[in-house]
């Protein structure tokens, strides 16, 4: 596809915030198809969410 906002097609940026922690984004490349970006962009979203979780305990 056409890059969008000069992002190459397949980038996905994910961000956490919370109130009292620092926020965090990143940003990953997928080079396969929407179906792969999508499922690899929420796996990526619930681990950077999933390590906040286990650093609060």
């Amino acid at each position: 596809g056409d890059p969008i906002e000069g992002q190459p097609t397949g980038t996905v940026w994910i961000g956490l915030a919370e109130e009292g922690q620092p926020t965090v984004a990143e940003c990953f490349h997928f080079n396969r198809d929407r179906n792969y970006i999508r499922q690899s962009a929420v796996m990526r979203g619930l681990d950077l969410l999933r390590r906040r979780i286990i650093n609060k305990k």
